[in-house]
């Protein structure tokens, strides 16, 4: 297993994702090229690089089954898997699964693409949804998310070994709205609009969205004291998008 162990450290660190897909096995199947490129980007982000290698190669020369860990996480798993030519041992060195989930931030429809194939997922607000199991690694998939038949594309960006596990990047912005002094407002009467559509304002609610744009308008109409006013319009930028 130390040739094995020698061979993946090269797979690693010259980037030879084909490569590296052959040497980590699942069964008796290597694993995808995708998932080969996500174990190797975790691996080299981990700041723990140097430490995995010494434990790969101290298992490879112990020749006995044990698991191979960054961190406190299983990574890898080292197994016996028969014999060459029916005298010395052969031992395969097979990538760890682990469930990953979403935590669901609204009610929406998630498509996404993982080792070529198309999958579907419903996520609710404020609960977890599995969407799979997946070697230890960092991934950027395409995907789409559909709410009340709108798309919009963009990517989970998944790290395994985090919390949390799951990034939803798309095209798209929450914002915090609070009506200054609304406590003393008539709740009935008050009426926020982004875009000029009006939303649906709750003086607990701060987070509203999902928006679309480069740039947003904000306003509000309510009574006070039995008279009708209106807030100056704000209008919030893409630099202010991107600060949250």
């Amino acid at each position: 297993p130390e040739t094995h162990a020698k061979s993946i450290e090269t797979a690693i660190n010259d980037k030879d994702y084909q490569s590296l897909s052959n040497l980590l096995t699942v069964g008796q199947d290597g694993i995808a090229e995708e998932e080969a490129k996500a174990f190797a980007t975790v691996i080299e982000k981990s700041g723990k690089k140097d430490e995995f290698m010494n434990e790969l190669h101290g298992a490879a020369q112990g020749e006995n089954e044990t698991t191979i860990q960054i961190g406190e996480h299983d990574v890898l798993d080292l197994k016996r898997n028969g014999k060459y030519f029916s005298v010395f041992p052969k031992y395969n060195f097979e990538p760890v699964l682990h469930k990953v989930s979403i935590d669901g931030k609204e009610d929406a429809e998630i498509e996404f693409t993982f080792n070529g194939k198309k999958h579907t997922i419903a996520v609710a607000n404020g609960k977890e949804t599995e969407i799979g199991t997946f070697v230890a690694g960092k991934y950027a998939l395409d995907a789409k998310k559909i709410i009340d038949g709108k798309s919009t594309d963009g990517t989970l960006d998944i790290d395994v070994l985090s919390e949390p596990q799951v990034q939803l990047a798309f095209d798209e912005h929450f914002i915090n709205i609070k009506v200054e002094g609304d406590s003393k407002l008539d709740a009935s009467e008050t009426q926020v609009f982004v875009n000029d559509n009006e939303v649906d304002y709750n003086s607990n609610k701060t987070t509203y969205g999902p928006y679309k744009g480069d740039s947003l308008s904000i306003y509000a109409e309510g009574e006070l004291d039995g008279k009708n006013f209106k807030t100056p319009t704000e209008t919030v930028t893409d630099i202010d998008l991107d600060e949250g």
